[in-house]
């Protein structure tokens, strides 16, 4: 039986908001938009992305449980 770290759920939550952070910020930096002009697609919101991030509690085991 391998012991599994709690990880206390208000880092989890912080942590997911930050990686959603990061990836907003990449997809600002892509600018979609000059593609999607490219394209000859003008209007505003016409393409969303969506994303869900989650956290598989058996691998966040610690290297010294083998």
């Amino acid at each position: 039986m391998s012991s599994q770290p709690v990880i206390d759920p208000q880092i989890l939550q912080q942590l997911q908001q930050e990686i959603q952070q990061k990836l907003s910020e990449s997809l600002q930096k892509a600018d979609l938009h000059s593609v999607l002009e490219k394209y000859g697609i003008l209007e505003d919101r016409v393409l969303r992305i969506h994303w869900q991030c989650d956290f598989d509690q058996n691998q966040l085991e610690s290297d010294d449980a083998s």
